[in-house]
C-alpha cells in the first residue's frame, strides 16, 4: 500500500496513512456490511495507493494504475470502479447489493448508461433510493456498477422509469 500526498498536506506519517486505511474499512462496513472489509484488504496486498484532495481526506484508491475506488464528497460514500466491484461481486453471494437485467437489454443499459424498472427483472430487497450497487446479467455476469433511483420494492413494481444510472462500465459490449 503506499500512499501519495498531494495538495497542502504534503508528507504524511504512517500513523495517518494506517488510520485513512482503518476509516476505509470502516466506511466500507458502514455501507456494504462487514463481508466487503475483505475487498479492502484484497486491494492493499494488491498495492492500493491512495491520494488525497488538498485538504487531506482520501478521494480516490489506485491499484495497478487503475482507479479502485473513489470517495464521494458529500457523504463520504465509496464508489467502486472495476477492481473493487469485481471483489465485492465475489464476495457477496448472489442476490446482495445486486439489481439483476434482462439478458435482451444488456447491450442497451451498457450503451445507454440507464437501467429501465421494466428491464429488472431481480433486485437485493435491502437496496435503498441512491446506493452504490452492482448491475448484473441474469446469468449473474458483472454489467457495472450503478447508483439506484429507487428502493427494491419499487424497482421491481415499477413498469416504466430509471431504476439505476450505470457509473462505472464493466462489460464490453
Amino acid at each position: 500500500m503506499w500512499i501519495e500526498g498531494e495538495g497542502s498536506s504534503g508528507c504524511r506519517d504512517r500513523s495517518k496513512k494506517l488510520r485513512d486505511v482503518e476509516i476505509l474499512r470502516n466506511t466500507i462496513s458502514y455501507q456494504y456490511g462487514k463481508e466487503a472489509v475483505v475487498c479492502i484488504d484484497e486491494l492493499l496486498e494488491q498495492g492500493l495507493r491512495l491520494r488525497y484532495s488538498s485538504t487531506g481526506r482520501v478521494r480516490e484508491g489506485i491499484v495497478n494504475g487503475r482507479t479502485a475506488f473513489t470517495v464521494r464528497v458529500n457523504d463520504f460514500a465509496i464508489i467502486p470502479y472495476e477492481p473493487l466491484a469485481r471483489c465485492l461481486h465475489r464476495v457477496f453471494p448472489y442476490p446482495r447489493w445486486r439489481i439483476v437485467v434482462v439478458d435482451e437489454m444488456v447491450p442497451d443499459v451498457v450503451r445507454g448508461r440507464t437501467v429501465f424498472c421494466k428491464h429488472v427483472i431481480d433486485v437485493d430487497p435491502e437496496i435503498k433510493p441512491f446506493d452504490e450497487v452492482l448491475i448484473v446479467s441474469e446469468n449473474d455476469v458483472l454489467i457495472g456498477v450503478g447508483r439506484t433511483y429507487l428502493g427494491a420494492e419499487h424497482i421491481l413494481t415499477a413498469t416504466y422509469g430509471p431504476a439505476a444510472t450505470l457509473r462505472v462500465r464493466i462489460l464490453n459490449a
